[in-house]
This record gives structure tokens, sequence and C-alpha cells, in this order.
């Protein structure tokens, strides 16, 4: 069960939005909140949009809602953690091919571990999605192991290929299209993660857990020609 941390900090950000931080470390409990508080507010909110660790609440019109008659509502909210666990755990294929974990070298050097144990160590992680961002479909992925805690790339890449899995910090990313891009590389997935013309666009739900699921190259190869 996840419990809600006790001081709220909250915070306007313009005249129809409120940010709500700190309340807890787990991912779920921001999307189960979020859709607590439309289903209490459903005439009010315009959209609510998590991080990691922060809930941002857009009203529809300005000041439509006291401050304190909503944070009424966020300190009654009761976090259950099986709410949210009807989402299906989904795996994502990764290949650790030279040609692809563009970083190795680097990372072997920063974290003091073997190519072999880099790769156990991301494997083992148990991975949710904590929020998106930076481009469409790009998910931040919570739970990467400690040991695998590096900080971005000192000159980030003006070309990070799609599908490249990358590290930062403590969390997990996947791009799911070509850009620049700082973090570090340590593999690449065939999976598509956003395409404009699906419905909905993006593969992954917010609070969905993830688990990599080690890939050839001639697999990964063949994942591509499907």
């Amino acid at each position: 069960r996840c419990v809600m941390q006790k001081v709220i900090h909250w915070s306007y950000l313009g005249e129809r939005a409120i940010e709500i931080a700190s309340l807890s470390d787990e991912p779920n409990f921001y999307v189960g909140l979020s859709d607590f508080l439309k289903r209490k507010l459903i005439l009010e909110i315009e959209d609510i949009y998590i991080t990691d660790h922060s809930i941002t609440v857009q009203f529809k019109f300005a000041l439509s809602l006291p401050v304190d008659d909503l944070i009424v509502l966020v300190e009654g909210y009761d976090h259950q953690d099986d709410v949210i666990s009807n989402q299906p755990v989904i795996s994502i294929p990764i290949c650790y091919d030279s040609e692809f974990m563009m970083d190795a070298q680097h990372l072997q050097k920063q974290l003091n571990l073997d190519f072999d144990s880099l790769i156990e160590l991301h494997l083992a992680g148990s991975y949710r999605v904590a929020m998106f961002g930076f481009m469409p479909g790009f998910p931040y992925l919570s739970g990467l192991n400690d040991l695998l805690s590096v900080p971005r790339l000192a000159t980030p890449r003006k070309r990070v290929p799609k599908g490249a899995v990358a590290i930062s910090n403590n969390m997990c990313g996947i791009y799911p299209n070509t850009s620049p891009g700082g973090w570090n590389i340590i593999g690449r997935s065939p999976f598509k993660l956003f395409d404009e013309c699906d419905d909905p666009p993006v593969r992954l739900k917010l609070g969905q857990a993830v688990q990599f699921c080690r890939i050839s190259k001639s697999e990964y190869d063949a994942y591509l020609g499907d």
C-alpha cells in the first residue's frame, strides 16, 4: 500500500493551474490520484498532468476551485495499489549488441562494472512508467537499480537513433524517434512506442509495469522485418 507523505507542497502555475508535489515516491499513486480527482471534479477540471513526483491540475476556468478545497480532496484520497494493477506488465525486447550499446565503455568506467554486470543489472530492474516527456511517447521509467545511476552525458548527441534505450540518474528511457539526446545509451529496442496514426498513439500507459527481455541482433532484425 502506498502512503501519502504528511506535508503537501503546492504552488500556483498561472491563473488556472495548481501543482501539488512530494506526495509520494510511487508513480502509481499519482495515476490513482489523477483518476480520483477527475471523478470528483469532472465539471471543474480541464486536464491533469503527472510527473514522477508531482501532479498539476488545470482548471477550465480561473480559480474555479479554492485551493483549500482541493487540498482537502487530496488529503482524503486513500490509495490502494491494486487499483492500478489491472494494467498488464508489458515486455519490451532489447538488444545489447555492441553496435547498439553506444556508451558501453563509458558506463563501465563510470560505474566500475563489467559488460555482463551492466546487462544483468539492467534486465533485473522492475520498471514502471512514471511519466512521459521530452518528445511524444518518450517514457520515463522508474525502478532503475541504484548501481546504474549515472549522470547525463557532458555533451549531448546530435542524433540518437530511434529505439535507443538509455539511462540517466535514477531513470531509464526509450527514444520513440530519432532525435538529439544526452542520456547514456545501453541498448536498442525494436518496440514501437509511438505512432500518430494509432489510437491511442502512445503504446505504454502511465503507471504500467515494464520488463525488458533480451534479444539477439538477428532477433532484433527479425522484429523490424515483421
